[in-house]
């Protein structure tokens, strides 16, 4: 017989978690990229890079099968990003 159907449910869980977590940290290294390359707020990168960590936020509460080490390096990439912005909104006034 098949594996019961809760243990299914959270392998696909965990999968999906660690995919979204994946996307999470891809689109916060883009911001922090660009967020490094901007010269001050009104910059358009800088506009992209606020956007798409405003965009990635929300979705942090939302993975919750990972590890602690996975969530600390995200935890770590999301306030590098803040600062990264704060340090471009703070240049250039």
């Amino acid at each position: 017989m098949g594996t019961p159907a809760p243990t299914k449910l959270a392998e696909l869980r965990a999968k999906t978690d660690h995919q979204l977590l994946q996307v999470i940290l891809r689109e916060l290294d883009r911001a922090l990229t660009m967020a490094k390359a901007a010269a001050n707020k009104a910059s358009p990168l800088y506009i992209r890079a606020e956007r798409t960590y405003a965009k990635v936020r929300p979705l942090v509460s939302r993975v919750e099968a990972v590890s602690e080490d996975e969530r600390a390096k995200l935890e770590a990439k999301l306030k590098e990003v803040q600062v990264a912005l704060e340090r471009a909104a703070a240049t250039g006034i």
